[in-house]
């Protein structure tokens, strides 16, 4: 009970999950099924974790390779103690769901964990079935220049369109950003009862002038102002400058949906081959969900100049934990990037950011925000850990 105030709004019932917990913690194994194979594992925990721990970092990821061709994520199978869960995706309205994902989709998450766990089971990335190790930033942005503006009756755009900034690095080095994106997202056009209850993200990538003033900054809470000054210099600016003309190009059919309940066809990481939940249905309930509109889409790649990709991609978002099911093939149809077993990276929250500040909710994993979080020692502890740095995997 001491732990309540520690503890996420909104998460899981704490008293039952720390009857949960300390029955885990009295152990020296967790008990972690395979319900691809029917094969059960007892295996260690990584970390021995205490009762002011939070509760979803018990549950470790684990994978196994016995079908490399199947989406064989083992997820933390949440506790289904709270039944009363499996109503929210439902009962969720177009402007509930908007405004839960805004609330969600910001801050830093990364699968430094999960890779910890590939290793351990002998997964490299690429061909070995592993991931990469990866951190993404995602920065609420204002959608125009004239944020808090009391002036500004426009508070229609202001409150059904929402931008932010995402930037991808690897090995918790900001510096090796391999990807900048500016999302916006506002509620989808209630047309009909398919787009009722969904959010409409487009996704632009950053004017050339605009992605190398970012990079010449390591901390993303300095980039609302950079991005400030940028608009503020447009000759042509006025009191509704829109952020995403001024500083974004639009990815064209890239459109993301994010919706309440999963596809168990585009989803089917979240399912076992006979459609049966790999997690309990309150937890994925208690997740909002996204697939691409087009998908497969082809685009230019960002990393390969001249190079043409099909791309795919879907998601799940917790208030702690974003799973992105990212990847990639050249027009032949060989994979170029992502995982080749279909797992998503399994991608722990790290940090909030309000108001232009870090409020870190994780601090085992506040070392992937960069230099200034860690010591140079840990980092290489951390980086041995997994073999190294996981970019000698992409050359």
């Amino acid at each position: 009970a001491a732990s309540q105030d520690t503890m996420r709004k909104r998460h899981y019932c704490l008293a039952q999950q720390t009857a949960i917990l300390c029955s885990i913690i009295s152990h020296p194994c967790i008990t972690l099924i395979s319900g691809w194979t029917n094969h059960y594992q007892i295996l260690p925990l990584t970390t021995k974790k205490t009762c002011t721990t939070d509760v979803s970092s018990i549950f470790q990821y684990q994978y196994t390779t016995t079908t490399p061709s199947s989406t064989q994520l083992k997820s933390r199978n949440s506790p289904t103690l709270h039944d009363e869960t499996t109503t929210k995706a439902s009962s969720r309205t177009n402007n509930n769901l908007f405004d839960d994902l805004i609330q969600r989709f910001q801050g830093d998450f990364d699968n430094y964990n999960q890779v910890i766990s590939d290793r351990a089971a002998g997964l490299l990335p690429g061909p070995g079935g592993g991931h990469e190790h990866i951190h993404c930033t995602l920065l609420p942005l204002p959608t125009t220049i004239m944020e808090g503006n009391e002036d500004n009756n426009d508070n229609d755009v202001m409150s059904n369109k929402k931008c932010v900034l995402a930037a991808y690095y690897f090995d918790g080095i900001p510096s090796k950003i391999f990807r900048f994106r500016l999302y916006q997202l506002q509620p989808a056009e209630e047309e009909d009862a398919d787009t009722s209850d969904k959010v409409l993200m487009k996704l632009f990538t950053l004017k050339p002038t605009v992605e190398g003033a970012l990079r010449q900054c390591v901390d993303p809470t300095q980039w609302s102002q950079i991005i400030r000054g940028i608009i503020c210099n447009e000759e042509d600016k006025n009191s509704n400058s829109d952020l995403v003309d001024v500083c974004g190009v639009a990815l064209t059919g890239c459109e993301v949906m994010w919706c309440s309940s999963p596809s168990r066809e585009l989803h089917a990481y979240l399912f076992h081959d006979d459609e049966e939940a790999i997690i309990s249905s309150s937890s994925i309930n208690d997740a909002v969900h996204a697939y691409m509109v087009n998908s497969p889409v082809e685009i230019d790649s960002t990393m390969i100049p001249g190079t043409k990709l099909n791309v795919m991609d879907e998601l799940s978002l917790w208030p702690d934990e974003l799973w992105i099911n990212d990847r990639g093939y050249d027009l032949d149809g060989n994979f170029v990037y992502g995982n080749q077993r279909g797992v998503p990276y399994a991608m722990e929250r790290v940090s909030y950011i309000e108001d232009d500040e870090r409020i870190v909710t994780d601090n085992g994993l506040a070392w992937t925000l960069g230099p200034k979080w860690r010591t140079e020692d840990e980092f290489q502890e951390k980086m041995e850990a997994i073999g190294g740095v996981t970019t000698r995997y992409n050359k």
